[in-house]
């Protein structure tokens, strides 16, 4: 074991997305299981600008300069949303180091004070988790997030679409016209979409009306070495529902991700969002395991 103090450093900006993908494609090169996030979750992340008004990215690294942990957290009016993320493949005793300095920040970092606390803790670590029950964090199931899991056999067949609606990409959207996630996420959505390594326009899908409205669409995210795929995020506009698009589009995306190389494909979902989970097992996906939303007042 060493000394992670030795290695820690704060970045952020370039230097924290180009970090966090590289941390989070090695830990999927330990195992295509463990952890609770991929590279394209904290990418969508940024392509959104969550948490960049206030936030500390923290990580550490080995005797090769390579990423082995982080601890990121950003301050929002009443709530701290933070994270801890490391490789499947680190020694036991360098974790054990590294969870007691996490939960020690946690409890004591004076930038939390008066704030609720949250971190996402994979139900599979008892280590982690019993390190937060002894530190007084709880959970409520309601809040879980439940990770889905898909592994095609092959490229299934595309679904046909009701009449006048096509599927597109963002290759086909004309200069100059609004991209289909500018409604919800703002113009500068395109900008950031392309400031991320992982993003790519022929996984960037929509279905829309013969006459240009967007109807549903999905952007999908693939880990090309891992052979991981990833649908982040999903959805249908309110005027459009119950038309089957969803279904299309996720049917679509699957065999796009499964040609470029997805031997495994992931899904989130709010445990308790029904609908989502319907059209996530309609297209395949199955239960895998609960991400816990650990929370805690810090009154001081």
């Amino acid at each position: 074991m060493f000394d992670v103090l030795q290695t820690e450093k704060i970045l952020d900006g370039d230097a924290f997305r180009k970090t966090v993908t590289e941390l989070l494609l090695l830990a999927r090169a330990d195992d295509p299981m463990a952890g609770l996030w991929e590279a394209g979750d904290l990418q969508w992340w940024a392509a959104l600008d969550e948490g960049s008004g206030s936030r500390r990215d923290a990580f550490w690294f080995d005797a090769e300069h390579r990423p082995i942990a982080a601890f990121t957290s950003w301050l929002a009016e009443s709530d701290v949303y933070t994270e801890f993320l490391s490789r499947p493949s680190i020694d036991v005793a360098t974790r054990d180091q590294l969870i007691d300095l996490v939960v020690e920040r946690l409890v004591a970092d004076r930038r939390f004070a008066g704030k609720r606390v949250w971190i996402t803790v994979d139900e599979r670590d008892f280590l982690l988790r019993e390190r937060f029950d002894s530190a007084g964090f709880g959970f409520n199931p309601n809040d879980d997030m439940v990770q889905m899991l898909f592994r095609p056999a092959s490229v299934p067949e595309a679904v046909a679409l009701p009449e006048r609606m096509i599927f597109t990409d963002d290759r086909s959207r004309n200069a100059g016209s609004p991209h289909h996630l500018a409604k919800r996420n703002g113009s500068g959505i395109v900008d950031k979409l392309h400031e991320q390594s992982l993003y790519r326009r022929d996984l960037d899908l929509s279905i829309r009306t013969d006459n240009g409205d967007v109807a549903a669409y999905c952007l999908c995210w693939l880990d090309v070495d891992n052979g991981v795929g990833l649908f982040e995020p999903v959805r249908t506009e309110d005027a459009f529902q119950r038309m089957g698009l969803g279904h299309s589009l996720m049917i679509e995306g699957i065999g796009r991700l499964r040609h470029h190389g997805a031997d495994v494909i992931k899904v989130s979902r709010d445990r308790t969002n029904l609908a989502a989970e319907r059209l996530y097992s309609r297209a395949g996906f199955t239960d895998s395991y609960a991400k816990l939303r650990y929370s805690l007042f810090r009154s001081s």
